[in-house]
């Protein structure tokens, strides 16, 4: 007949006690790792865009066929939700080096912008022309701001680095580990629509740059801080780059979903004759 030993019972039991315990732990502490991650900022009534308050501003390069489809492309899109447009006309330019082309790029970001300036409307999407926006762009775009806090800057609609979409990088695969660190290694909204810039220094470490196309939603209200840090800076850089370079805390980027892709229409503007 086997005899029932209470002290070794006791300690199976509180074996077994501890060890879930221990297993609560770990789950409550990866929850909240996860969630730590993840801000969520306070909800504040912002504007609706619309045709009333928001304009699209972007480059046609004059007599280059590429720079035409794509604003072609561009405002066919734009069109379906009745927003305005302004089309800033170009000179058609040889470009003799990589700086040159850089400074152009650089000139374009800041005609845009004074072009906005002196308008009526409270929010610009400053865009170069290859611009692809996704199917319901301002229903989505609607969605994404009025989580964004009172204060915010701009916000970056879909940087090529971030999408499988962009054509540019269908032969280059390098930016899958850049898109994958930055997805580990930055902080999100808690509604996982855009990152939150905490640490610049992320993207400035694994070169993401805020490109491929260049397009972002600028609010009126920060026109002036925006253009103080672009001024900071060298002109000799890729404007991609130096839109990361100035992100602050009151800049933001699409996450889920991007608002949009590259769509080059078959070439460059630099290359098209």
């Amino acid at each position: 007949m086997n005899s029932f030993n209470l002290n070794e019972y006791i300690t199976k039991e509180k074996f077994f006690l501890f060890f879930i315990i221990f297993i609560i732990i770990i789950i409550i502490y990866n929850y909240y790792k996860v969630r730590s991650s993840k801000v969520r900022y306070p909800k504040v009534r912002s504007k609706k865009l619309n045709s009333d308050n928001l304009v699209v501003i972007t480059i046609k390069i004059n007599d280059n066929e590429m720079s035409s489809k794509r604003i072609t492309n561009l405002t066919n899109n734009i069109e379906k939700y009745k927003l305005s447009t302004i089309i800033l006309d170009k000179p058609k330019e040889i470009i003799s080096s990589l700086i040159r082309k850089h400074q152009l790029s650089n000139e374009n970001i800041l005609d845009m912008i004074d072009s906005f300036k002196k308008t009526k409307y409270d929010y610009a999407i400053i865009t170069e022309d290859d611009y692809e926006p996704i199917d319901n762009l301002l229903d989505e775009l609607n969605k994404t701001v009025e989580l964004l806090p009172e204060n915010w800057r701009t916000l970056h609609l879909c940087p090529g680095v971030l999408t499988d979409k962009n054509r540019r990088f269908t032969r280059d695969r390098s930016w899958i580990p850049k898109r994958g660190r930055i997805y580990n290694e930055s902080t999100s909204d808690i509604s996982d629509r855009f990152f939150i810039i905490d640490d610049a220094n992320i993207w400035l470490r694994n070169e993401i740059w805020l490109g491929s196309p260049s397009c972002f939603l600028l609010n009126r209200k920060s026109i002036d801080s925006f253009l103080k840090d672009f001024h900071s800076q060298k002109m000799n850089d890729a404007c991609d780059v130096i839109l990361t370079k100035i992100l602050t805390k009151n800049d933001y980027i699409c996450k889920n979903p991007l608002l949009g892709w590259e769509n080059e229409m078959g070439g460059s503007i630099f290359d098209s004759k």
